[in-house]
């Protein structure tokens, strides 16, 4: 059979399928495009799927006899916020022109002259875009990993950098760091 996103209608690969009775019991993942097979004998069984980020889904089967039994499904995303981790800058380190020169006791972090923010993002829906934006600023847009901008402009001062990553459904998650211009 074929697993598919609901949503997307697109195939999820390695989603866990579980096949089994008093008996029996199979676990097959499926491929790329969606797709397992299970080799069993007729009779009652029970099937459940699992995946990350997807609603598991159970069921109960009646196997018939020297037929090949096809069992498409559908899994309903769930609504998990992207994961984002801030790699640079750190907190507690000064930065000359995009360079981390050393560290500071405050846990602030420090830039003289240009730095470039850049951020890990992870979905198991996948990442479509990473939004950057300085004080409320004009959005800075990254499709694509690594997720980075470089900023050189600005007063100094505290400034706050806010950090969104929307997965391909659309669902959110937001950070932010607060970086102080020294220079």
């Amino acid at each position: 059979g074929f697993i598919l996103d609901k949503i997307t209608e697109e195939p999820i690969k390695a989603v866990k399928v579980t096949l089994y009775n008093n008996t029996d019991n199979f676990v097959e993942y499926t491929d790329e495009n969606g797709y397992y097979e299970i080799k069993t004998s007729p009779g009652t069984y029970t099937i459940k799927l699992e995946k990350i980020d997807y609603k598991s889904y159970t069921d109960t089967l009646q196997l018939p006899e020297e037929e090949v039994y096809w069992y498409n499904k559908s899994l309903q995303p769930l609504n998990i916020p992207p994961r984002i981790k801030i790699i640079k800058p750190e907190y507690g380190r000064l930065y000359i022109e995009d360079r981390d020169v050393f560290p500071f006791l405050t846990g602030k972090i420090f830039v003289i002259g240009k730095i470039t923010i850049s951020v890990s993002a992870f979905s198991e829906a996948g990442i479509d875009r990473v939004e950057f934006r300085i004080d409320n600023g004009p959005k800075l847009v990254d499709r694509k990993p690594p997720y980075e901008k470089l900023w050189w402009y600005s007063t100094m001062g505290k400034h706050t950098v806010n950090i969104k990553a929307y997965d391909k459904y659309g669902v959110s998650n937001e950070i932010s760091v607060e970086i102080i211009k020294i220079g």
